[in-house]
């Protein structure tokens, strides 16, 4: 579970920070590269769906593994929300420092 955090927290981190060819192209998306708990909920449900395929061989077997990706869709939101922002806490702290 711990690892599926971490994995969901990169790809949003990933998505908020890096991939700058997904910026300026549709306005949904723009506006939810802006949120760590929206963009946090969506790289949750999508880590949950990579592993099922890799520890079940298929996407979503049956109701309790969607109603799983829901759940830990909001889990890693919440994750992402708390990381994101010890982050820019921390790199403050760091550049108030110099």
């Amino acid at each position: 579970m711990f690892l599926m955090l971490l994995t969901a927290y990169g790809l949003c981190f990933w998505l908020m920070n890096k991939a700058t060819f997904l910026y300026n192209r549709v306005a949904f998306f723009d506006k939810m590269f802006q949120c760590a708990f929206c963009t946090g909920f969506h790289s949750g449900w999508i880590s949950f769906v990579l592993h099922t395929l890799v520890a079940k061989g298929s996407v979503l077997c049956d109701w309790q593994d969607f109603l799983g990706a829901i759940l830990f869709g909001f889990a890693s939101a919440c994750t992402s929300y708390l990381l994101d922002n010890l982050g820019q806490v921390l790199e403050a702290y760091i550049h108030h420092g110099e």
